[in-house]
């Protein structure tokens, strides 16, 4: 028999269907931070600010497997080069299009961070030497093998130079990987099949005026109330907003 500590862990172990909410589902949860997408980029970044003691919600627009009504919403048109139909190339459900990964990985050389002068919006604000202390971290996230470093030829300026790649093995499927922890982390809270519809201007809510983070699930719409909180967009490289 199940003992009442037992019982309330699996209750809480739960992550939760906003097609099935009620209309007040949100209005007693309040958030330090709001992640907007359960992808590689969400989950890492729900996993290590819940390490650091903030309390997350992650918010997911899909379900928990893939289905073609929720897939269908990422058909659209792509201008300038070509690519891939953008409902093939990217899945709307639980653990992102790391459901699709192939595992293939190369670390970026500091070449790629340098403004060209050829390419006006080309440069990054940071250089490689930024990242290279958390590679460790990332090659355990993703199950990568042991780096070796590329055998770059000696005096051979712009002749081909070889590259190490690493494949993440078995490949790293984040709803598949995380979904244990993150179903049994204190202060993270996921929720499926919500899709963020809004994000307020960044400002504190006047004086009787309803603040948070509005999501849209079967065509209904639901305000998380409560003080303003941080929500992170990572897979619309949206660096945070208040709301």
């Amino acid at each position: 028999m199940l003992r009442l500590d037992d019982l309330v862990r699996l209750a809480r172990a739960l992550i939760l269907d906003a097609e099935a909410r009620a209309d007040d589902w949100f209005r007693d949860r309040i958030f330090d931070v709001c992640v907007v997408g359960s992808g590689p980029a969400g989950v890492t970044l729900a996993r290590r600010l819940a390490a650091r003691g903030a309390s997350v919600g992650l918010f997911e627009a899909g379900g928990l497997e893939l289905k073609p009504e929720s897939q269908e919403l990422y058909k659209g048109e792509t201008a300038g080069q070509p690519y891939y139909p953008l409902e093939a190339a990217r899945l709307r459900f639980f653990g992102g299009s790391s459901n699709h990964w192939g595992g293939w990985t190369r670390p970026l050389d500091p070449y790629d961070f340098d403004p060209k002068p050829h390419h006006s919006l080309s440069g990054w604000p940071i250089r490689k030497t930024d990242l290279d202390p958390y590679a460790d971290e990332a090659a355990a996230i993703l199950d990568l093998p042991a780096d070796r470093p590329s055998r770059h030829h000696a005096g051979c300026r712009g002749r081909p130079r070889a590259a190490a790649f690493r494949f993440s093995r078995p490949i790293t499927r984040f709803g598949e990987k995380y979904r244990a922890e993150l179903n049994a982390a204190e202060n993270i809270r996921v929720y499926v099949n919500a899709n963020l519809v809004d994000l307020p201007p960044r400002r504190q809510p006047a004086h009787g005026e309803r603040g948070g983070v509005p999501l849209l699930s079967s065509g209904r719409a639901v305000q998380r109330e409560g003080p303003p909180v941080r929500a992170l967009t990572p897979a619309a490289s949206r660096t945070r907003a208040r709301c």
